[in-house]
């Protein structure tokens, strides 16, 4: 039985306790949260303990591994508690506030030897997961098109414009973490633009498109947003040289697979939270085994920077106003594009 302790007691916090308090072979702990009613609450309601300190929690030698699931700026410091205390830990995404920090802690953890999974949720999806198994097994053909689509919950209007934005800017995270595992590559460029659409002033991106061009050949296409009063929907579509799949706003087994003559749709709906629980108990599991049997997990600490990589490339498409391409020999250096860009046929 392992024993888990939980940092962040906010909503994904939530789940986490939710998804150990049920799990035959793990059980909750410690939890912590700067907010310590809301720790006391989750402690209570999952059976475990509420801490006074995030160094409480890595300091007991009963403690097995750490879920860190609170904001991106604590991250950093409790990454070092878990070196100092040698404790696995499955991280939240972004694992820190740039790819460039986030860059070190791979390494650092590398050198340990220690675990530390990146909670790539979408990856255990199971509607992605058949999405992916069509585009590997080349049921589609070559991927020429992914199409991703996103639709955020409506967001409040007192909340703060800085965390609206961090809001918007990790779901992007997510998505483009998910574009490189579906389509097995990595970017060459990407181009991104954006809207506010609101009259408020100085109100944040709201909306957001983005290409990507991959080095296997594929386009990406993704629009974001997470706009006042419109709820939360989540579409991914690939069409390949000869047959076409995608998902849906719905359950496990959302897939539609369209080919010549011929269209085969299994699709129930489901509502958000009925949605994304079943997939965090499954990153939970991966972490749990990668823990037991000290293997590989099923996502690593270099597909989070990926991710942060092509986060912080779109961050700078937008405000330079044109298209960035990648490195991956050095990706924590973004190269400079050439004028010739668009007229250049692109060969990987």
């Amino acid at each position: 039985m392992a024993t888990v302790a939980l940092l962040g007691a906010g909503f994904i916090g939530n789940l986490h306790a939710a998804n150990l308090a049920v799990h035959p072979h793990a059980e909750l702990s410690w939890v912590f949260d700067p907010q310590s009613e809301l720790a006391k609450l989750t402690a209570r309601k999952y059976h475990g303990i509420a801490a006074s300190s995030a160094r409480q929690v890595f300091a007991d030698p009963s403690v097995d591994a750490v879920i860190i699931a609170s904001t991106t700026d604590s991250h950093a410091e409790l990454l070092d508690l878990a070196l100092e205390h040698q404790k696995p830990v499955l991280v939240e995404m972004p694992l820190t506030t740039s790819a460039l920090s986030g860059n070190d802690y791979v390494k650092r953890f590398t050198d340990a030897h220690l675990l530390a999974m990146p909670d790539l949720c979408r990856r255990f999806a199971p509607n992605y997961i058949q999405l992916r198994t069509c585009i590997c097994d080349d049921s589609l053909g070559d991927i020429e098109l992914l199409q991703i689509s996103s639709r955020g919950i409506s967001l409040s209007p007192f909340e703060n414009y800085g965390h609206r934005q961090a809001r918007l800017r990790e779901r992007l995270f997510h998505f483009f973490d998910l574009a490189t595992w579906l389509l097995n590559s990595l970017p060459v460029d990407i181009y991104a633009a954006s809207s506010r659409l609101e009259n408020a002033p100085n109100s944040p991106i709201n909306t957001c498109v983005a290409t990507l061009r991959f080095a296997n050949g594929a386009l990406c296409q993704l629009d974001a947003s997470m706009r006042d009063g419109l709820s939360y929907d989540e579409r991914v579509s690939a069409r390949g040289a000869f047959a076409a799949a995608e998902t849906q706003r719905g359950s496990s087994v959302a897939l539609r697979l369209h080919q010549t003559q011929r269209s085969v749709k299994r699709y129930v709906d489901a509502d958000w939270h009925e949605r994304i629980a079943p997939i965090f108990a499954s990153s939970l599991e991966g972490f749990l085994s990668a823990l037991e049997s000290e293997e590989t997990p099923p996502a690593t600490l270099q597909d989070a920077i990926v991710a942060q990589v092509i986060t912080q490339a779109f961050a700078q498409s937008l405000t330079e106003e044109r298209p960035v391409p990648f490195n991956w020999n050095n990706p924590l250096g973004l190269s400079v594009i050439k004028p010739d860009f668009f007229d250049a046929r692109h060969t990987a």
